[in-house]
């Protein structure tokens, strides 16, 4: 396929979800331009970004309150450095392509005051109105608990302490509750022509991502997922990844330490 078709697949869609490893610039930089090729199809479309998290609404919203041509002083707004996501360099084409596209920004991440609770206590950890707005009353489905669980140990190279068990299913519901938050942003901020979804490849998972969530949230519109993938030498087709998306697009990464070579067992 080629990206002018991939972009006729995406300006076709209410939904369009750009999966990201967060420290490759290559992948910032091809959302950047899905987002610039989106709004030069004239779509009305807001950016939601799981950089950006609910209580750092305010802060948004000071930043929105003026016209702005750039993304630059965003960073200042949302205290951006002290936020434990790359630096801000690498995301800025990102926003400011919204930003000149007149996109609205919107908080795509739970309020970060929750999640040491949730740490301690999963799903329970949340008030009982937003368990009932993100219709998490029922807890992680299995399937869905099983597909996170696999992602969730590998990243952390399969070791979680003592109570392992118990530490991924918080982990689990962390991801899953993420990932509620971030669809049901989606479809409050989609007005008349949908929304855009940046953020990390995990979470654009068909199986048990967004898209996972907006079909159980039961909101129509079509959704395309994309996920940004480093290619590796030793996996040669798309089926030895595991990745649910509906399209891959491979790059290469950047140098890193292996992250798992100072862990044991």
């Amino acid at each position: 396929m080629t990206s002018a078709e991939l972009l006729d697949r995406m300006a076709a869609a209410r939904f369009v979800l750009l999966g990201e490893v967060h420290d490759n610039p290559r992948h910032h930089q091809l959302q950047a331009w899905a987002v610039k090729a989106l709004a030069e199809s004239n779509r009305k479309l807001s950016l939601v970004a799981e950089m950006i998290a609910a209580d750092q609404a305010p802060g948004l919203a000071l930043f929105e309150a003026e016209p702005r041509t750039r993304a630059a002083s965003l960073a200042t707004f949302l205290n951006w450095a002290q936020s434990g996501w790359p630096d801000f360099v690498l995301y800025e084409p990102i926003f400011d392509a919204a930003v000149r596209a007149g996109f609205p920004l919107v908080p795509g991440n739970l309020d970060r005051s929750m999640v040491p609770a949730m740490h301690r206590a999963g799903l329970a950890a949340l008030p009982e109105a937003d368990r009932q707005r993100l219709g998490l009353e029922k807890g992680v489905p299995d399937e869905a608990a099983r597909i996170l669980g696999r992602s969730i140990a590998e990243a952390h190279c399969g070791v979680f302490g003592a109570d392992s068990e118990d530490k991924l299913a918080r982990f689990v519901a962390i991801q899953y509750a993420r990932d509620a938050v971030m669809a049901r942003a989606m479809a409050d901020a989609a007005g008349g022509d949908g929304a855009i979804l940046i953020a990390g490849a995990g979470h654009v998972r068909r199986d048990a991502g967004v898209p996972h969530h907006l079909a159980r949230m039961g909101i129509p519109g079509k959704v395309v997922a994309i996920a940004f993938v480093e290619a590796a030498a030793d996996r040669a087709a798309p089926q030895d990844y595991d990745e649910d998306a509906d399209y891959l697009w491979f790059t290469g990464g950047p140098e890193r330490a292996d992250p798992c070579a100072a862990v044991s067992p």
